[in-house]
C-alpha cells in the first residue's frame, strides 16, 4: 500500500475515534443540562444553542492560529496537540457541577482541539492531488461515522451507566486516537523555507486562492449554517415526538445513527464522482437542493419512524457536500499553505458551525421546535441557488469543474 494511502487510512481511524468521542455525549447534551438543575425546556434549548455556539466561536479564533503554526511546525504535532486538549477537556466535563462549568468547558474545546481541521490539513499535504476527491471525502467520513457510532454509544451509556460516565468513556477514546497519531502517523515535513525557490511570496502567503476564495467561504458558512441550525433541539424534538420511554437518549442516538452512516457513505461516493468526471456542479447543488428538501420534512414527522426515513434521505444527499467544498479549497491552493488555507476556512466553517445552533436555540424558544427545520431547509435551498452563480463564475476562470490534475 502507497505511504499517502497508510497515513489517510490510520488518521481517519483516528480521526473516527475522537469525533466519536466527541459526538457520544451530544445526543444527551440537552438532557445533561436539565440534570445540572435547568428545567424548564424551553430554557433548556436556549443552554443548548448557547454551549453549541460557544465551541464553536472559540473555534474562529483559533483554527486559523493553528492552521497557520501546521505550515510553520508540521501538520502531525498540532494534530497531536488537539487530541491531547481533546482527551482532558472530555475528562472534565464529566465532573462538571454547574452548567457554568459546562460553559467555559465548551469554550476551551473550542479553543484547544479543532481536530477534523487539522487532519484534513495532514490528509491534504500527502496525498495526490488526482486523489483529492477520495482523500477528502474518506477523511470526512470520520465526521460522519462518528456522527453515528457516537450518538447510539452514547445514547446506550447515557441511558445505563448515567450521562457523566458516558463523558469520562469520549475521553478514554480522544486517548486512544491521540496514541495511534503519535506511533502510527508518518510524517515527512520539511518547512517550504528550508526549500530553495519554495519560499512563498509575501502575497501569496497572506491569500494564496485569489478571488475565489471569499465565494468559496460564503458557500461554506452558508451550509454549516444551515447544516447546524437543529443541532442543540434535535434531541428535544425527539422527545416531543416519542411517546413516554425509559430510553430517550438511544433513540435519538439510533436515530443520528443511521443518518451518520448514510452521510458517510454519501461523502465516499461523492468523492470518487468528483475525481472521476471532475464536474462540481453536477454534483454539489443537486445535493444541496435535495438535501434542503429532506430537511424540511423532518419538521412534518408525526412519528420516529417518519424521523428516521427523512434522515436517512436527508443524509444521503448532504453527506457530500463539504467534502466538495474541501476538495475545491484544495484545488486551487498551493501546497505550501494548506494549513493555513484550511485553518481559515474552518474557521468560517466554525462561524456557521457557531451561529447555527444559536440562531437555532433562540428561535425554537421563541417560536416552536419545528421553526428551526423550516429555516435551516429554505437555507440549504437558498445556499443550492447561490452555489450554482458562484461555482459558475469560478467555473469559468479556473476550469476547476472539468481538470482533472495529474499530480
Amino acid at each position: 500500500m502507497d505511504g499517502w494511502k497508510k497515513n489517510l487510512y490510520t488518521t481517519w481511524g483516528a480521526e473516527t475515534l475522537v469525533i466519536t468521542g466527541f459526538l457520544l455525549v451530544m445526543p444527551f447534551l440537552p438532557y445533561y443540562i436539565q440534570e445540572l438543575g435547568i428545567k424548564d425546556l424551553k430554557q433548556v434549548a436556549f443552554w443548548a444553542g448557547i454551549l453549541g455556539t460557544a465551541t464553536g466561536f472559540m473555534l474562529i479564533i483559533s483554527t486559523p492560529l493553528w492552521g497557520i503554526l501546521a505550515d510553520r511546525f508540521g501538520r502531525k504535532i498540532i494534530l497531536v496537540r488537539a487530541m491531547l486538549a481533546a482527551c482532558i477537556i472530555l475528562f472534565l466535563m464529566g465532573i462538571a457541577r454547574n452548567i457554568q462549568q459546562l460553559l467555559i468547558l465548551r469554550l476551551m474545546q473550542g479553543l484547544l482541539t479543532g481536530t477534523i481541521t487539522s487532519a484534513i490539513a495532514l490528509v491534504s499535504s500527502i496525498s495526490p492531488r488526482r486523489h483529492a476527491g477520495y482523500s477528502l471525502g474518506i477523511i470526512q467520513t470520520s465526521t460522519f461515522i462518528g456522527a453515528s457510532v457516537g450518538p447510539l454509544l452514547g445514547g446506550i451509556a447515557a441511558d445505563f451507566w448515567g450521562y457523566r460516565n458516558s463523558f469520562f468513556l469520549s475521553s478514554a477514546l480522544a486517548g486512544i486516537a491521540l496514541l495511534i497519531v503519535i506511533f502510527r502517523v508518518k510524517e515527512k515535513f520539511i518547512r517550504p523555507g528550508a526549500i530553495p525557490g519554495k519560499e512563498p511570496s509575501r502575497r501569496k502567503r497572506i491569500i494564496s486562492m485569489g478571488d475565489h476564495f471569499p465565494l468559496i467561504l460564503l458557500m461554506l458558512f452558508l451550509t454549516q449554517f444551515s447544516i447546524f441550525l437543529i443541532a442543540p433541539i434535535f434531541p428535544i424534538f425527539v422527545q416531543k415526538i416519542i411517546s413516554p420511554s425509559s430510553h430517550l437518549a438511544s433513540t435519538a442516538g439510533i436515530i443520528l445513527a443511521l443518518s451518520g452512516l448514510t452521510s458517510a457513505l454519501s461523502a465516499i461516493i461523492t468523492g470518487k464522482l468528483r475525481d472521476k468526471i471532475g464536474a462540481y456542479k453536477k454534483i454539489i447543488i443537486p445535493a444541496m437542493l435535495l438535501s434542503g428538501v429532506f430537511y424540511i420534512l423532518q419538521s412534518f414527522s408525526k412519528d420516529v419512524v417518519q424521523l428516521l426515513w427523512f434522515r436517512i434521505g436527508y443524509g444521503l444527499m448532504v453527506g457530500g457536500i463539504i467534502p466538495l467544498i474541501n476538495t475545491i479549497i484544495y484545488s486551487i491552493t498551493s501546497r505550501e499553505t494548506i494549513g493555513k488555507n484550511f485553518g481559515i476556512a474552518g474557521s468560517i466553517s466554525a462561524l456557521g458551525m457557531a451561529i447555527g445552533p444559536l440562531t437555532g436555540g433562540i428561535i425554537a424558544s421563541v417560536f416552536t421546535i419545528k421553526t428551526p427545520f423550516l429555516l435551516g431547509g429554505i437555507g440549504l435551498l437558498a445556499t443550492g441557488v447561490i452555489t450554482f452563480f458562484i461555482l459558475g463564475h469560478i467555473e469559468e476562470k479556473t476550469q476547476i469543474g472539468e481538470s482533472r490534475q495529474a499530480i
